[in-house]
């Protein structure tokens, strides 16, 4: 999504989603049948599970693509990178894993250093210095409550799909969990296209939509890979990164200069991130 509100911001978020979801569909299944990878569980609960993830992933990324067009993009992403904080709290709860305080304190930390790095509307508003200038002339007050509910619903959905992920452990192939999601998208993303509309790219708009369903593809393989292998509480820590990166991207690629407590923010969740990594947690 910051992709999209920089290098295509005339594209409608849903339609982002539904072709993404296609070519992802495609090349998973296509995977599947390559390599003979099975493509259902081995019992009905495992099925069931899978699909479960697909109706829970698909149901949280309607929300945030709702949030993206309700919401400047700074609340939105700030308040769906609560997934990492309800990891630490639910995984222990649904699939029994160790609670440790090391895992929740990290996940506060870092989820603070988010706010200094996307600076939030709904925070930042009483510092007019510091305003993202994207989020000015965004924000409606009559529907303020309800759309950063929304947001916090997308990242507990997102926080459920993940244990879900967990808790098929390494019985299925990444491919196969991340087709269910994809089929999901495929399936009911034209219904967010009624609403928001559709519009013909251009050939550059169409470059850049190949290209962010492909590292897209990527990104979820090896997020789920590791998911598969690590657990949830540590990873959702470890997910605050993802902001970090878009922050340092956009600086090379952009040539964004951000202000002073931005550069604070991606220090402190890098540094709490890799004290996480270099933790025992057995």
């Amino acid at each position: 999504m910051c992709i999209r509100d920089r290098m295509i911001p005339d594209i409608p978020s849903f339609q982002i989603y539904s072709f993404r979801a296609t070519v992802n569909l495609v090349m998973c299944s296509w995977s599947c049948w390559k390599y003979h990878i099975p493509m259902y569980g081995s019992n009905r609960k495992e099925q069931d599970m899978l699909n479960v993830r697909g109706l829970l992933g698909f149901s949280g990324a309607a929300c945030f693509f709702y949030v993206a067009t309700t919401l400047p993009m700074s609340d939105g992403v700030t308040l769906m990178r609560m997934t990492g904080l309800w990891n630490c709290l639910l995984a222990p709860l649904l699939i029994k894993e160790t609670f440790k305080k090391l895992n929740l304190i990290a996940g506060l930390a870092c989820f603070g250093g988010i706010i200094f790095i996307v600076r939030p509307y709904f925070i930042f508003q009483y510092f007019p210095s510091l305003i993202n200038e994207r989020d000015l002339g965004k924000y409606d007050p009559n529907w303020r409550l309800f759309n950063l509910s929304i947001a916090i619903l997308a990242s507990v959905l997102f926080s459920f799909a993940l244990i879900t992920i967990r808790w098929l452990g390494k019985s299925h192939h990444a491919c196969t969990i991340n087709t269910y999601w994809c089929f999901f998208g495929t399936l009911f993303g034209p219904v967010g296209m009624v609403w928001q509309g559709v519009k013909l790219p251009t050939w550059y708009e169409a470059s850049i939509l190949v290209l962010i369903a492909i590292v897209g593809q990527g990104g979820n393989i090896m997020s789920t890979r590791a998911y598969q292998f690590d657990k949830a509480a540590r990873l959702g820590v470890l997910s605050y990164l993802e902001i970090v990166f878009a922050f340092i991207l956009e600086i090379i690629l952009i040539g964004r200069n951000p202000p002073l407590c931005t550069y604070f923010g991606a220090a402190l969740t890098i540094i709490t991130s890799a004290l996480v990594i270099l933790s025992r947690d057995k």
